[in-house]
């Protein structure tokens, strides 16, 4: 009866063991570019003596990277360390470099041809740490455009597959919205613009944006808040009018003033011209008498 009963257990080990998760220390940690790191993965007496570790970073193929066992020396930045009293399967990494970025596993098989158990991740994040910012448009270029153009930025973040999300107090009426990833050295930022009209939203509303790293990192930007003063619109508007009614006053007056000029040069040389042509014709008029001398003729 022992006997059978060992057998079965045996039988179900496999199936038994499957279930199971290794844990992995630490789960989260950060690095710097250039240092090293550890994570341990602890096996127990399940594993067959071969503890392979995995990277995996959002949006690629999960990848081996290295695989600690006695007879496998230093790859490269990567090596492995062995506590077999607490049957600790350690991976080490030398020298960080940003796209060591990602979420580690570690995986063992119990026995030959059972299938592998993984453990439960450890999370690397390099060094500097994330940060997040909100720019705006200048005030002036929102009262005269009346368009808010916000953006906010995030830097060094462990991968390009982030999502910034957007909270504005009013109703959500942003006509235009853009993100954009830039990669320099191995870092990953994200920026993501939104416009907005002015005149839709009420005479105040705030926003900020936020980015979620992980389950344990959120940020948030500082607060932005905009005030809409209708009453610089009616000044504005009141402005522009009285100086078009000055400007289309000035042009009439310059106008009627050039018109009445004009007539009275006109008249002027027209008096001027009677008067010319009136002497004249006088002077015409006028008879000239020459004193002549009559002799009387003398009769012979």
């Amino acid at each position: 009866m022992i006997l059978f009963t060992l057998l079965e257990l045996f039988h179900l080990l496999p199936v038994i063991v499957s279930q199971a998760v290794y844990p992995q220390t630490p789960i989260i940690q950060t690095a710097s570019v250039g240092s090293t790191c550890k994570m341990h993965c602890h096996t127990g007496w399940l594993t067959a003596g071969a503890v392979h570790w995995y990277k995996y970073q959002q949006g690629k193929h999960i990848q081996l990277v290295f695989t600690v066992i006695k007879l496998i020396r230093k790859t490269g930045r990567f090596s492995g360390e062995i506590n077999e009293e607490e049957t600790t399967y350690t991976l080490v990494i030398d020298d960080i470099q940003r796209n060591d970025s990602g979420i580690y596993y570690c995986a063992a098989k119990t026995f030959s041809g059972t299938p592998f158990i993984f453990g439960n991740g450890s999370e690397l994040f390099i060094l500097g740490s994330p940060t997040i910012t909100l720019l705006h448009s200048p005030s002036d270029e929102i009262h005269s455009r009346q368009v808010i153009r916000l953006m906010c930025f995030v830097s060094s973040v462990p991968t390009d597959y982030l999502t910034i999300r957007w909270n504005v107090s009013s109703q959500n009426n942003e006509e235009w919205l853009d993100t954009e990833v830039i990669i320099l050295d191995g870092v990953y930022s994200v920026s993501s613009q939104i416009r907005f009209k002015a005149n839709k939203h009420s005479n105040w509303f705030e926003c900020t944006c936020s980015i979620q790293i992980n389950s344990a990192v959120n940020l948030i930007s500082e607060n932005y808040s905009h005030r809409t003063e209708p009453g610089r619109n009616i000044c504005l508007f009141l402005l522009c009018g009285t100086s078009i009614i000055m400007i289309l006053l000035l042009i009439v007056s310059t106008t009627y003033s050039r018109w009445s000029w004009t007539n009275q040069h006109t008249a002027d040389r027209s008096k001027n011209y009677y008067l010319s042509d009136s002497r004249h014709r006088d002077k015409q008029k006028e008879t000239l008498y020459a004193d002549l001398a009559f002799t009387a003729e003398q009769t012979i």
